[in-house]
C-alpha cells in the first residue's frame, strides 16, 4: 500500500498490513477534467527534493520507497477546517514547499492532506494518486484490497465537490441528497467500509459524519443504518438487498460495475478490463460458490398478488377472461439464465431476504432432507450444474387464465423456479420464479428466465412479473406436482453484439434500409427479392421472396417514431406460401398459406439498442417448416439496415435448387427520400400501425416481441 506523508509530501510504501501506520483516507467522485496521476505527483515531488540540511530533518519513519529519498516540509498554521494542531515535534520553514498552491499539486490533493495533517494524522491514501495505473497487477491489487484499505483507515473524508456548506443537508431538496457522490458505483463500499465517514463540502468544511447523518444517507442509498453504524455486518445481509444497494449507480468502465463490489460480497478475482459485461456474470459465479444465498436469483419485477393455484372459473367468479390472464414470455434468443444482466435488475431487491436450508425445507412441505440435496454449484462444459425444485405452469395457474394466444404447450417446458428467499412483506412465503426448458436433443436440461404477462387484480397488479411469491398451502396443492430437478445454467452466449449507443438527441424518422448485399444474400439462397410499398406514402412496405423450389415468403414491415423521438416501434408480418407467386402485389397470397406471423422490435430510452433480432417459424401447406431470422442492426442514430435470413432447420439456410437463379426486383419501383440498386431505405415518422388490426386480414398468431426500456435490453414472447 502506498502512502502519501501528509508533511514531506512524499510517497511511502508498505508491504505488510499489520506494519501499516494509522492512515487517512479519501472518498471522492472524478473531475470531469480528470485527477492527478501518481506520474504527475511523483514529477512535482521531484522538484522539492533536499539533502538532510533542509527545511526538515530526517525523520525516522519506515524507508521511503524510490520515489524520493528526502522531501521538504510546509510552513503550516491553523486553519479554519479543523481545530488542531501540528504534532509538537514536527519544525517548521518559511521555504517555499510541495504544500503552497504553486508547487502545482492539485487543490484536492492539498486539502485533503491539510485536513489528515491538522488533525495529526501523517499518512493518505487517495486513489488517483496513490495507484500507479499503468501497472495493471498493481491496478487488480488495489482493486481487490479497496474494501480492506476504507476499513483500516482511521478516518475517510467524503469530499462531496457539488455540496455547498450552507445548507441543511437532511432537507427533501438538499444537494447532499442528490450528490453525485451517491450515484457513483466506487463510493458504495467507501461509504460501508469505514466506521468513521466526514463529510467535507465543496469549501472543504465539515458538514456532518456518517454516524450524524445516517438517517438520512439511508434514505438516499436504502442502506440500513445499522449497517452504515457497523451494528450489523454485510455477512448478515443477502445477496439480493446488498445487489439493490448497487442498483442505478454508475462508473466509467462498465468492468467496474462489477469490480467495485468485490469487497462488499468479500470476492477477490482478478480484474479483466476488456471483458465488459462478462464481469458482472464472473462475479455473480464466485457468489454462488461462496455464499449459499438464492437471492442471488431474485431480482427483476416482482408480483406480490396471490396465485390462484388449482382455481378454475367456475371455482372463482373474479377469474373471470380478461380479468386474470396468464401469458409465457421468454427472452428470444438472448434467453438470460439466473443471472442478472447487470446490478440494476436488483433494483427492487431491496426487501429480498434469504431463509435457512431448514425454514426452506419446512415451507416446502418436505420432511426427508436427502429428497432435496444442499445448495452446490458445480461447474461444467455445459455451464453450472445444480438442483432446483421446479412447479410446472401448466398445472399450477388455472387454465382459464392462460391466453389462448400463448398456450403452454409443446417447445418449452414452462415453470416456477422456487428459490430459498422470501419479500419481507410475504414473510413465509416463497419466491418462485418463471422459467423454461427449451427443447433440447440430450439428457441436459437448461433453464433460463421468462417472464409472464399477467392481468392481476387489486393494489399488485404488476405487467409484467418475473417473480412470485408462493404460499406453502399452494405448494401443498400442487404437490404431485413439485419435482426436484437438475438443470443446468448455460454460460453466456457469445455469438452475436451487443451494447447500446448514446443519442445525442431525439429522432425525428427512423430509416429502415434493406441493404443491396442483404438481397445478394437471399439471391444466393434461390430466392427472387421483390420490394414495392404498400400504401401511398412508403411508410408500409413489402419484400417478397419467391423461391424456385417452390414456396413464397411475404413479409410486410412498417415503423414509427415514438417516445418524443426518443424511441420507436417496428413491426414487420410474416407469412409463407407453398406457391410462386408471380407478382408482389397485395392479393395474390390467398392460398396454401398457415397464416402470418408477427415480430415487433422496440426501443426506447436515452440509449439505442446497436442490435435486434428474432425468429419467426413459418409454414405451409404441403411445405416444410422454414425459419425467418430478422435483424435490425444499428446504421447511424436514426438508420437501421434490416437483414433476412431463411434457414430450413437448425443446421443451416435454405439451399438453392439446382440450376436456379434468383433476382433483385422492385427497388426502383415507387418514390422515397433513396432508392437505387444498392438496396430500398424507407423514411418513418409519427405513423400508425392500424394494418395490423384490419379486420380482412387473418388474425395474427403468436407475436414475438423485443422491447428495450431505461437502459436495459427486454426482449420477449408475446
Amino acid at each position: 500500500m502506498r502512502l502519501l506523508d501528509v508533511d514531506t509530501g512524499s510517497f511511502l510504501y508498505f508491504t505488510e498490513r499489520d506494519k501499516t501506520p494509522p492512515y487517512a483516507i479519501l472518498s471522492h467522485t472524478w473531475d470531469s477534467a480528470g485527477e492527478q496521476t501518481y506520474q504527475e505527483v511523483k514529477d512535482i515531488q521531484s522538484s522539492y527534493l533536499s539533502d538532510n540540511t533542509g527545511p526538515l530533518r530526517h525523520l525516522s519513519f519506515p524507508s521511503i520507497s524510490n520515489d524520493i529519498s528526502k522531501s521538504v516540509h510546509e510552513e503550516t498554521t491553523s486553519g479554519d477546517l479543523l481545530n488542531s494542531t501540528l504534532p509538537s515535534d514536527v519544525s517548521l520553514s518559511a521555504r517555499p514547499t510541495i504544500w503552497d498552491e504553486a508547487s502545482g499539486l492539485s487543490a484536492k490533493i492539498r486539502r485533503a492532506c491539510e485536513a489528515a495533517r491538522n488533525e495529526g494524522v501523517r499518512y493518505m491514501w487517495i486513489d488517483s494518486a496513490c495507484i500507479d495505473k499503468t501497472s495493471s497487477s498493481e491496478l487488480s491489487e488495489s482493486i481487490n484490497s479497496m474494501y480492506i484499505w476504507y476499513r483500516d483507515a482511521v478516518v475517510c473524508y467524503a469530499f462531496l465537490a457539488d455540496v455547498p456548506v450552507d445548507e441543511d443537508p437532511q432537507s427533501p431538496r438538499s444537494r447532499f441528497r442528490q450528490s453525485r457522490w451517491f450515484r457513483r458505483g466506487w463510493t458504495l463500499q467507501e461509504l460501508i467500509a469505514p466506521r468513521n465517514v466526514v463529510f467535507f463540502s465543496m469549501e472543504w468544511i465539515v458538514f456532518g459524519t456518517k454516524s450524524s447523518l445516517a438517517t438520512v444517507v439511508e434514505e438516499i442509498t436504502g442502506i440500513e443504518r445499522s449497517v452504515l453504524t457497523h451494528r450489523k455486518t454485510l455477512d448478515d445481509v443477502g445477496v439480493a438487498r446488498r445487489m439493490s444497494w448497487a442498483a442505478r449507480r454508475e462508473t466509467t468502465r462498465v468492468e467496474d460495475r462489477a469490480y467495485s463490489l468485490f469487497g462488499i460480497f468479500g470476492i477477490n478475482l482478478p480484474t479483466l478490463y476488456g471483458e465488459g459485461e462478462q464481469a458482472f456474470r464472473r462475479l455473480q459465479e464466485e457468489i454462488l460458490r461462496r455464499i449459499p444465498d438464492q437471492s442471488l436469483f431474485a431480482w427483476g419485477d416482482i408480483s406480490l398478488a396471490p396465485l390462484p393455484i388449482h382455481l378454475e372459473a367456475r371455482d372463482a367468479p373474479h377469474l373471470r377472461p380478461g380479468t386474470f390472464q396468464f401469458e409465457c414470455n421468454d427472452y428470444s434468443r438472448q434467453s438470460r439464465t439466473l443471472f442478472a444482466p447487470s446490478p440494476d435488475f436488483f433494483q427492487g431487491a431491496g426487501k429480498i431476504n434469504p431463509i435457512t436450508r431448514d425454514a426452506f425445507l419446512r415451507l416446502l412441505g418436505i420432511k426427508n432432507p436427502s429428497i432435496l440435496p444442499v445448495q452446490e454449484y458445480s461447474p461444467s462444459p455445459y455451464g453450472i450444474r445444480t438442483h432446483l425444485p421446479l412447479l410446472p405452469i401448466s398445472t399450477t395457474v388455472p387454465s382459464s387464465s392462460i391466453s389462448p394466444k400463448q398456450p403452454l404447450n409443446a417447445d418449452k417446458f414452462w415453470c416456477f423456479a422456487i428459490l430459498a428467499c422470501e419479500h419481507s412483506e410475504r414473510a413465509g412465503h416463497l419466491l418462485c420464479r418463471v422459467c423454461f426448458i427449451p427443447p433440447t436433443r440430450s439428457d441436459l436440461e437448461f433453464l433460463r428466465t421468462g417472464y409472464l404477462r399477467v392481468s392481476v387484480p387489486g393494489p399488485y397488479h404488476t405487467d409484467r412479473p418475473d417473480l412470485f411469491t408462493i404460499a406453502p398451502s399452494e405448494i401443498e396443492h400442487c404437490r404431485a406436482d413439485l419435482a426436484i430437478r437438475t438443470i443446468y445454467l448455460p454460460h453466456e452466449e457469445r455469438t452475436t453484439p451487443s451494447g447500446q449507443l448514446e443519442l445525442t438527441a431525439s429522432r425525428k424518422v427512423i430509416k429502415v434500409i434493406f441493404p443491396g448485399w442483404a438481397a445478394v444474400d437471399l439471391r444466393a439462397q434461390g430466392y427472387e427479392v421483390v420490394t414495392s410499398p404498400v400504401n401511398a406514402s412508403s411508410t408500409h412496405q413489402q419484400i417478397v421472396l419467391n423461391h424456385a423450389g417452390g414456396h413464397t415468403i411475404k413479409l410486410e414491415y412498417q415503423c414509427k417514431v415514438s417516445y418524443g423521438g426518443w424511441g420507436f416501434e417496428f413491426v414487420a408480418r410474416a407469412e409463407m406460401s407453398s406457391c410462386v407467386l408471380d407478382t408482389g402485389e397485395p392479393g395474390d397470397f390467398e392460398e396454401l398459406t398457415d397464416g402470418p406471423r408477427t415480430v415487433t422490435f422496440r426501443d426506447s430510452g436515452e440509449t439505442c439498442v446497436r442490435l435486434l433480432q428474432d425468429e419467426l417459424k413459418l409454414s405451409a401447406r404441403n411445405s416444410d417448416e422454414l425459419t425467418l431470422r430478422l435483424f435490425l442492426e444499428l446504421a447511424a442514430e436514426s438508420c437501421y439496415y434490416l437483414r433476412i435470413e431463411v434457414a430450413c432447420d437448425a443446421s443451416g439456410l435454405v439451399p438453392p435448387k439446382h440450376g436456379a437463379e434468383g433476382s433483385i426486383a422492385g427497388l426502383n419501383a415507387s418514390p422515397g427520400p433513396h432508392r437505387d440498386e444498392t438496396g430500398g431505405m424507407l423514411e418513418f415518422a409519427e405513423g400508425d400501425l392500424d394494418w395490423l388490426n384490419d379486420e380482412d386480414t387473418t388474425p395474427p398468431l403468436p407475436e414475438v416481441t423485443m422491447e428495450y426500456h431505461d437502459d436495459v435490453l427486454q426482449d420477449f414472447l408475446l
